[in-house]
């Protein structure tokens, strides 16, 4: 097999982005369903009172299980995506070509997902939370429910007079912070992947050479 063969990738297209987007879908639900799980085993335990008490520091825990999760579900589709990007113009995987191929792929589903996740709908029927119930953003509902609704009992006037521009800044804030954090885990799971990746083209490439030469 020719070396050129070997190291033919794709550029990443528009189907990609879709894919993305379908994968990042999947691994949200994953991600709220786990959350849920989790509330519901400790609220079901004896540190119940312990969870009211300390209720915003297990706002903060049950939100990183739910990036957590996501994060997994997504480095399972990073670890089949990557090996077939296009490495031949990448500086031999500089940080520039990680970056660019990172933001390809990544950011237009995310900013989507950012996007109608912000959109301030009528609260679910579930939780309260706004577009699909937060099902897709279930750690930045939580948390924005828990900080600011639960504490100020927005949610009933919410439900009768609509939200206000202090309720939709304030939650538009809280995905700001749950993006930077969630986009960082995936860049450096991307990174890792992507150097991986590198790692067993040259020695794929170094192999077939070897291989060329003692023909």
């Amino acid at each position: 097999m020719r070396i050129d063969i070997i190291m033919k990738k794709k550029n990443i297209t528009v189907y990609d982005n879709l894919a993305y987007i379908g994968i990042m879908l999947i691994a949200n639900l994953i991600a709220a369903v786990a959350m849920l799980l989790f509330i519901s085993i400790l609220g079901k335990s004896n540190d119940r009172d312990m969870i009211i008490e300390n209720y915003k520091l297990f706002a903060v825990i049950f939100a990183f299980v739910g990036v957590i999760a996501s994060s997994l579900v997504m480095s399972f589709y990073f670890k089949r995506k990557l090996p077939s990007i296009d490495f031949s113009n990448s500086e031999e995987g500089g940080i520039k070509a990680i970056i660019k191929n990172f933001c390809l792929l990544v950011l237009p589903g995310e900013i989507l997902r950012f996007v109608f996740a912000s959109i301030p709908t009528n609260p679910g029927s579930m939780f309260g939370y706004r577009f699909f119930d937060g099902f897709l953003a279930m750690p930045s509902n939580l948390l924005y429910d828990w900080f600011y609704l639960m504490p100020n009992n927005r949610l009933e006037i919410i439900r009768k007079s609509g939200y206000t521009f202090a309720d939709n800044a304030l939650f538009v804030l809280v995905y700001l912070i749950y993006f930077i954090v969630y986009i960082g885990i995936l860049f450096l799971i991307f990174w890792r992947i992507w150097k991986e990746n590198e790692t067993a083209r040259k020695n794929e490439v170094k192999l077939y050479m070897d291989y060329d030469q003692v023909k």
